[in-house]
């Protein structure tokens, strides 16, 4: 929590406004039947105004979970055999879309921090609202152990 408001890139190219999903991440799409493209973005009650890496590094974090981390996670999975693309190779396509120039590994780092400590928050709300007895899921006790590790990549990201 000390780290992340002491380490906000102060370029102006990492300060750009727009709308973000807020929990972008490849288990709110739904990809087409026969082609590869997303038909659909699921999940807009995060939807905020902010900054567009935080969603870059939302599909980014998903390459440091390992399966059994209680969240989605490409991990260690052999990507290059599947044809999905690295987590440098996703990133730089982003911003040859956009339009961008390449991020520093300092931005990226922090947008992937960021990231985590907002999937800390989301976590550590699912486990607590499983203690009161109102979680919507069954699995809402294992989010202790989600909490803990996903805290633990923030800290080793940043």
């Amino acid at each position: 929590m000390q780290w992340l408001p002491k380490n906000v890139p102060k370029e102006d190219k990492y300060c750009n406004t727009t709308i973000v999903h807020g929990d972008f991440r490849l288990d709110n799409v739904i990809f087409h039947k026969t082609e590869l493209r997303i038909v659909a973005v699921l999940d807009w009650e995060l939807s905020t105004l902010g900054n567009p890496f935080a969603d870059l590094a939302s599909v980014g974090i998903l390459y440091h979970l390992p399966p059994k981390s209680g969240l989605p996670g490409l991990g260690k999975y052999d990507k290059g055999f599947s044809g999905i693309p690295t987590e440098f190779k996703m990133r730089d396509e982003y911003l040859r879309q956009v339009g961008s120039e390449d991020i520093s590994e300092e931005a990226w780092a922090f947008f992937l921090a960021f990231s985590t400590f907002k999937m800390g928050g989301i976590a550590q709300g699912v486990y607590k609202r499983s203690l009161m007895g109102n979680a919507s899921s069954t699995r809402g006790p294992m989010y202790l152990e989600v909490c803990k590790f996903i805290t633990a990549l923030g800290v080793r990201i940043s």
